[in-house]
């Protein structure tokens, strides 16, 4: 696919490793029960927060163009994000369901720009017409390489493009699947297949290919975020690859080391959210051990807990009353009669 250093490629075999890493890390939390309620990130509130960072993302490159004068930058935005968020949702909800083939491509798009009427006909459809106006001045100022694909090859590269990625991620295939989808994306903002929201698709579409490649974390940190942060990182290092894609030794690797780093910064921050609100964190080492006998035995007593822990009866009172406060334990029976029944819902 391409070719590397020996130095170049252990620094893509490090930053893989890393993130698959912060993968298997999240797929272990999911899994595996541990003491304590699981605060897991809403699914709900990462869509939008994704969805808004798009957002953004196509705000500072928004344009008035001819004829657009009653649709306001704010309108527009809403429309887009409201968009973004339908479209981001399916991916997240569906994403078994959307193999990459040019039906999952051209229905995402219909999604994304589902929320905008003004939007109605090109959505869904791949670019017909020439570049916007502005668009071909800037094309004047840029070499050929950079320049998209023309409306007429568009559906023939688009085509073999997503022949390709279905083959380069089939098993037993030779490459990592990280690679190839940064590699697929950056040919696809080469070719740039649709009239607008090439960006957002390109985002959306890398949130899809980490859910089917098993990278389960995505649903919750989708890259938009870290890619707001670093937008003119990015643009520069996709520019970089894309000038030598056409030519005799192409070399993605500003980009790819652009979009590794964009997904070790979504997983670990993941973590450090996850870890960071995890209640576990916050009890003292009398809570932490009181719990664990709570869960081996499923209901404890005050004069268990004493004299397993060596603690005088009213400290562990106080730490068992403790866990019932936080929801760990449910509190039975009156007077000497008192246990304490651990939560399942605390798993």
């Amino acid at each position: 696919m391409f070719a590397a250093s020996p130095d170049v490629a252990q620094r893509v075999f490090r930053a893989v490793a890393r993130i698959d890493a912060l993968s298997g890390w999240w797929d272990g939390y999911c899994v595996h029960p541990a003491p304590g309620p699981r605060r897991m990130p809403a699914v709900a509130a990462a869509i939008a927060e994704g969805a808004g960072a798009s957002t953004q993302i196509c705000r500072r490159g928004f344009q008035r163009l001819p004829g657009t004068s009653g649709r306001g930058e704010g309108v527009v935005s809403a429309a887009f994000q409201a968009g973004c968020e339908a479209a981001l949702r399916e991916v997240v909800t569906r994403h078994a369901e959307l193999p990459p083939t040019e039906a999952t491509l051209l229905a995402l798009h219909a999604a994304l720009f589902s929320r905008s009427p003004a939007d109605a006909h090109h959505r869904g459809r791949y670019k017909v017409a020439a570049p916007r106006d502005g668009t071909l001045q800037r094309w004047g100022l840029e070499p050929v390489a950079l320049r998209p694909s023309s409306s007429s090859v568009v559906p023939g590269e688009t085509a073999f493009l997503l022949s390709w990625l279905s083959s380069r991620l089939s098993p037993g295939c030779e490459f990592h699947p990280l690679t190839v989808v940064a590699a697929f994306l950056l040919e696809f903002l080469a070719i740039q297949p649709f009239a607008d929201g090439n960006g957002r698709m390109a985002r959306l579409l890398s949130t899809l290919m980490l859910l089917r490649c098993g990278y389960a974390f995505a649903a919750h940190a989708p890259p938009d975020r870290q890619i707001l942060s670093l937008h003119g990182e990015t643009i520069v290092a996709l520019r970089r690859s894309q000038a030598t894609r056409n030519t005799p030794k192409p070399d993605i690797m500003a980009w790819l080391f652009v979009f590794l780093g964009i997904l070790e910064r979504s997983a670990g921050g993941l973590k450090a959210r996850t870890q960071a609100s995890e209640p576990m964190r916050k009890l003292s080492s009398n809570q932490a051990e009181a719990l664990g006998l709570a869960r081996r035995h499923r209901e404890v007593t005050n004069r268990l807990v004493a004299e397993t822990l060596g603690l005088p009866r009213e400290t562990a009172k106080q730490t068992l009353g403790r866990l019932c406060e936080m929801g760990f334990l449910t509190r039975l029976g009156m007077g000497r009669a008192t246990r304490y029944r651990y939560c399942e819902s605390a798993r």
